[in-house]
């Protein structure tokens, strides 16, 4: 295909994204981001994208970056609303006691609809303790670990199993082909990439977060994205979010979300 070809597929499954996102913004808005008819327009667009031939895993990864961004801001409403109803400070004066804070915050997540596991309610009302006692940089820095942890359990990991449903009664029906083949190399190079500027993202991913521990993901990737602007076969944003996320994930390192100080690549 000729250059023109390359950019002309490129805008066409930009506007694609772009169209099915203003059709879940508002069911989004009235319904929330796992409400039923978000799923059942997400997973029409998978398939549609497969039976007009595009690239349906950039499709996947650009709607799943934006859904995840609009589930973490809905994930921090619903805690907001769940820790306003226990009460951090005791008449007495004494500090909140996590073991009562733990049970209270176990029916509060029942009647606001939020799905805590065992350890994410304990992380919660120990947040919520160290807040009483002063500690408000650490209970912040607990509350991002349980909000990520929420995000990725109950959004993320959701939305990828859709897709892969959606993928797999595309192949049944004989829909997919050579994107089968894409799709399985995607997965396969997730944690070891073999386009060529991989090592020096790499590089500069590790150089940077040592000095700026604290920047989102989103903010890192987009910093990357120009800097690699004027290479030959740049990465395109998804994957430099997904070779982010990656890193972070083995150095077991947590992003700040959202981040809005100003911080410069170290190259």
């Amino acid at each position: 295909m000729n250059t023109y070809g390359r950019w002309n597929k490129k805008d066409e499954e930009r506007d694609y994204i772009n169209e099915t996102i203003k059709r879940i913004l508002p069911e989004v808005e009235s319904y929330g981001v796992l409400s039923a008819s978000v799923i059942t327009i997400y997973n029409d667009a998978i398939t549609d994208a497969v039976r007009d031939g595009m690239c349906v895993y950039n499709i996947y990864e650009s709607l799943v970056v934006w859904l995840e961004s609009i589930a973490l801001r809905e994930v921090k409403f619903k805690m907001q609303r769940v820790s306003s109803v226990v009460k951090v400070n005791k008449d007495d004066g004494k500090t909140l006691n996590p073991e009562l804070a733990f049970k209270e915050l176990k029916v509060m997540a029942k009647e606001y609809a939020v799905s805590f596991d065992e350890t994410e309610l304990n992380m919660f009302s120990i947040s919520l303790y160290l807040r009483s006692v002063g500690m408000v940089q650490q209970a912040e820095s607990l509350l991002t670990v349980i909000t990520n942890s929420l995000v990725k359990r109950l959004y993320v990991d959701y939305f990828k199993e859709q897709f892969c449903k959606s993928i797999s009664s595309c192949v049944s029906s004989g829909l997919l082909t050579a994107q089968l083949e894409e799709f399985s190399y995607q997965e396969k190079t997730k944690r070891g990439p073999r386009n060529k500027h991989y090592s020096e993202v790499l590089r500069v991913v590790n150089l940077t977060l040592e000095q700026y521990p604290d920047i989102s993901t989103y903010s890192l990737s987009n910093k990357l994205s120009v800097h690699l602007s004027s290479y030959r076969d740049a990465p395109s944003i998804q994957t430099l979010r997904r070779w982010v996320q990656s890193i972070r994930d083995e150095n077991h390192q947590i992003p700040q979300e959202p981040y809005t100080k100003r911080f410069k690549l170290v190259l």
